[in-house]
């Protein structure tokens, strides 16, 4: 149900991969570009399943604290890294959709 509403509200034609993604407390991912299909086909979405204060998602130069149940479109041909400073595992679903 979310990722099907999450192509409704963006009128998505096509769904690309999947993922889910789980951060423990302490650690990072490094900064990163995405390259291939993901970054030059689809658009990415992450869906907040489980992100409590402390976690930090840093793009360019912005940095956002993701809150449980938010969706970001997230420009994954940026650097960006993710950084899990909270209580609690940071649980994201990755999703690349494409609209027309």
């Amino acid at each position: 149900p979310l990722i099907f509403a999450l192509m409704n509200q963006v009128q998505a034609v096509r769904l690309g991969r999947v993922i889910i993604t789980k951060l423990p407390p302490g650690k990072t991912i490094t900064p990163h570009v995405d390259g291939g299909a993901p970054a030059t086909y689809y658009q990415r979405y992450q869906i907040a399943l489980q992100c409590l204060p402390g976690n930090k998602f840093i793009i360019g130069d912005e940095e956002v604290g993701f809150k449980t149940g938010e969706v970001w479109q997230i420009n994954n041909r940026e650097i960006h890294s993710v950084v899990n400073n909270s209580a609690d595992d940071r649980i994201v679903m990755i999703v690349d959709a494409k609209s027309e």
